[in-house]
């Protein structure tokens, strides 16, 4: 039942956190990111909640391995983001060319990259396992869910499958951290929120500087 539940409020959040319209139409629109951000406080409330902390041991117990580990989840977090490669290779364009879509990732790269390490080690929160003291947020599922946000901006004009492949691959990946016992579910779920609003905060900033590029561009060539 928890496996259940871990992958349903992964995936169809996910979705949900979407919106109909591209950044391209609603510039100045917010609400967009209001969903990621809750699932990040979710994670840093499950610092210190017993309740949440609770929930973490029990899917831990539930979901942990059992005979061996599953190594999926250190490719798979990339997989949405080659889609988004392969299928530009292939002549499937998405909204933006492979020059600003490189620019758009990078902005993800860093701001997700950035954001994770500095969590990281300003909470310094054990891994299940005790390995180490990084567990919170997954960086893993915070890659998936940047690379999946990336998908499903590129081509939900051409289908919605892009995004549902996309997010099963982020959500597998976020699983799969919890299942070999490297991260606790709020750390999986604050991980899927940076991913997410590291992302659409890249696809906002890219389209305020190309903005005003255009903006110069136009002055400067005007007689």
């Amino acid at each position: 039942m928890k496996l259940i539940t871990l992958i349903f409020c992964l995936f169809t959040s996910s979705i949900l956190a979407q919106n109909t319209s591209s950044p391209l139409e609603k510039r100045t629109s917010f609400r967009p990111l209001i969903l990621p951000s809750a699932f990040i406080t979710y994670g840093f409330i499950g610092l210190n909640n017993e309740r949440l902390r609770g929930l973490d041991v029990s899917m831990r117990d539930e979901l942990r391995y059992v005979e061996r580990k599953v190594h999926l989840d250190d490719y798979l977090e990339f997989s949405p983001l080659v889609a988004v490669y392969g299928l530009n290779l292939l002549g499937k364009k998405g909204v933006h060319d492979v020059k600003e879509l490189t620019k758009i990732t990078g902005y993800s790269i860093v701001i997700t990259g950035v954001s994770v390490a500095s969590i990281k080690l300003l909470t310094g929160k054990e891994r299940p396992d005790e390995s180490d003291c990084t567990s919170f947020p997954s960086g893993h599922t915070a890659t998936a869910f940047m690379c999946a946000e990336i998908l499903y901006q590129e081509y939900k004009n051409e289908s919605i499958l892009y995004g549902i492949l996309g997010y099963t691959a982020a959500a597998t990946t976020g699983y799969l951290r919890v299942y070999n016992d490297k991260h606790w579910f709020s750390d999986v779920v604050a991980g899927a929120g940076f991913g997410i609003l590291s992302t659409k905060l890249s696809y906002l900033l890219h389209e305020k500087l190309h903005s005003r590029t255009l903006s110069r561009n136009k002055r400067r060539y005007l007689p």
